[in-house]
């Protein structure tokens, strides 16, 4: 905590900038504030400011602005928040009415716009830096359906969509599928000591799109010098199989790419047929990742 001399002077130089925004040297402090300090003494402070974060300098010989910390510090331990009863029953009675949470914010917003004769804003989390995680489907009726899309920031959004005849639920999945737009090539090793024998298998292979959407994959082999043993080729394909039954993106199936086994390696003792499936399973993962899916 501040001492009550810094907290003064961080409470005057951020309500003069709120009124200004202008930086605040020590002069206009003593001279609008009249603060029973001397300049010296008001600069110190305003160091020991700046060094804790609480106010910024905007160039070198420039007064301080308040930074974001403190601010946070002025709502949280200075600000007087007096309101009459007429704010009161307003933001109260948001909270108490029964609509979506996006007309709580409107009218929040709204509020806070009315209170203070300014301009309010209210923005969401950034959706460049947000991965989709989620898509969920529920129906309505035969002719309508909404969908909950999340991503991986917890981030909520959803749609109803009207159909101009009936559908199924079924009919509705069917819509969405996944599949990929790049190739890539992928090497991965799955290794596993246990306390008998381990699990060893290594799968390098070739992803890319075939824009045949009428099968879900193919699979090829291009192996040379036994460096997976065709014994172990079915392994590989089982976890292609299981894979695509699940896409990066929303879990929906993948469709329409072609796996070539290029490359390998194998143990003698330790690798086996569950090894290499999920050395494949590991593998598709990681690739599809690169392979611009969509």
């Amino acid at each position: 905590m501040l001492t009550k001399r810094q907290e003064l002077i961080l409470k005057a130089i951020v309500e003069e900038f709120i009124n200004t925004a202008e930086p605040i040297g020590s002069k206009t402090l003593v001279e609008l504030y009249g603060l029973n300090y001397s300049s010296a003494t008001i600069r110190n402070e305003m160091n020991f400011l700046e060094n804790a974060g609480y106010l910024e300098k905007t160039h070198t010989s420039s007064g301080r602005v308040p930074s974001t910390n403190g601010y946070r510090y002025y709502v949280e331990h200075l600000l007087n928040a007096n309101l009459d009863d007429k704010e009161k029953y307003q933001l109260q009675s948001v909270f108490n009415e029964d609509i979506p949470f996006e007309d709580i914010i409107q009218k929040s917003c709204d509020i806070l716009s009315n209170m203070t004769n300014l301009t309010s804003l209210v923005l969401g989390p950034d959706s460049n830096k947000q991965c989709l995680s989620h898509i969920r489907l529920f129906p309505l009726d035969e002719k309508s359906a909404v969908a909950v899309i999340i991503t991986d920031t917890g981030h909520t959004e959803n749609k109803t969509f009207h159909f101009d005849e009936d559908v199924s639920l079924e009919d509705i999945i069917l819509c969405f599928r996944e599949t990929i737009q790049k190739s890539y090539t992928k090497r991965t090793k799955f290794k596993k000591q246990t306390g008998g024998h381990g699990q060893y298998g290594e799968v390098e292979i070739e992803f890319k799109p075939t824009h045949d959407y009428s099968q879900s994959y193919v699979f090829k082999e291009k192996v040379f010098g036994g460096a997976v043993p065709k014994a172990y080729f079915p392994a590989v394909e089982k976890g292609l199989v299981e894979s695509v039954q699940h896409g990066i993106l929303a879990g929906y199936p993948v469709l329409g790419i072609e796996a070539t086994l290029l490359d390998g390696s194998y143990h003698s003792v330790d690798s086996s047929e569950q090894a290499f499936k999920t050395a494949t399973s590991m593998c598709f993962k990681e690739a599809m990742a690169k392979c611009s899916p969509c």
